[in-house]
């Protein structure tokens, strides 16, 4: 029996340059989106 691997896209936040920083704890805010890693806030 052969072992199908199969594709998965996602998006690595952290392995892209921050868009942003949360004016509240200082976090990352990434695209898209722009919610914060630390505190979770959506900072649009």
């Amino acid at each position: 029996m052969a072992l199908k691997i199969q594709p998965v896209l996602y998006i690595d936040a952290q392995a892209q340059i921050p868009a942003g920083y949360c004016e509240d704890c200082g976090g990352a805010l990434y695209r898209p989106g722009n919610v914060c890693i630390r505190c979770q806030r959506d900072r649009l």
